[in-house]
C-alpha cells in the first residue's frame, strides 16, 4: 500500500476549504521511499502571478524528497495556507500497475 497525498493549487484570493482548484501535485510515500508526481499541464493550470513562487516550492519539495522525505509528507498532507493546499491524504494499491492508472499522466517533476 502506498500512502497518496494529493495537493490542489487555488488562486488566491479563494477561500481556504473552496472546492474550486485543481489538483497538480501528487506525494506518494510506499515503502520505496517518497516520490513527486506532477499535473502534465502544470504551468497551464498556474496562474502567471502564482508560477515563480509554485515553482520554487517544487524545487524545495525535490531536495526535501531526498532529505527529508517523512518530514515532507507530514508537511504537504498538512497544507492549508496559500494556494497550493492539501486536498486529500489516502491509501492506495502501490503496485506499479495501479500507481500508473492514477498517476500515469502525470510527470515527475525535473
Amino acid at each position: 500500500m502506498a500512502q497518496v497525498c494529493a495537493l490542489k493549487y487555488l488562486p488566491l484570493p479563494a477561500m481556504p476549504g473552496s472546492p474550486e482548484g485543481a489538483a497538480i501535485l501528487f506525494a506518494v510515500r510506499d515503502p520505496e521511499g517518497l516520490r513527486l508526481f506532477a499535473h502534465p499541464y502544470l504551468k497551464q493550470l498556474i496562474s502567471e502571478a502564482d508560477w515563480q513562487y509554485i515553482e520554487e516550492l517544487l524545487e524545495d519539495f525535490e531536495n526535501r524528497c531526498q532529505e527529508t522525505p517523512e518530514d515532507l509528507f507530514r508537511q504537504l498532507s498538512r497544507l492549508s495556507v496559500g494556494p497550493l493546499l492539501t486536498d486529500s491524504v489516502e491509501w492506495r494499491d502501490a503496485s506499479e500497475e495501479a500507481l500508473a492508472e492514477v498517476f500515469g499522466l502525470c510527470v515527475q517533476p525535473a
